[in-house]
């Protein structure tokens, strides 16, 4: 599959904030990183019956295969 960000660019990553105290009572906060990876065509449910997300409504089909 061609990846079409390029690189050069900059990346886009996704990033959760997590807080709380730990066991030992000391608190604690921080990013983590969400690993991510682009799509294939079955995951976007535009191929094949496996898709990773909620059916799509045909209307909005256009706009999935285009991006």
């Amino acid at each position: 599959m061609e990846n079409i960000l390029d690189p050069s660019y900059g990346r886009i990553t996704f990033s959760r904030y997590k807080w709380g105290e730990q066991q030992n009572g000391d608190y604690y906060s921080g990013f983590e990183e969400i690993p991510s990876h682009t799509c294939t065509k079955e995951e976007l449910g535009i191929e094949g019956d496996k898709s990773s997300f909620m059916p799509l409504p045909e209307y909005q089909m256009t706009y999935v295969k285009k991006y």
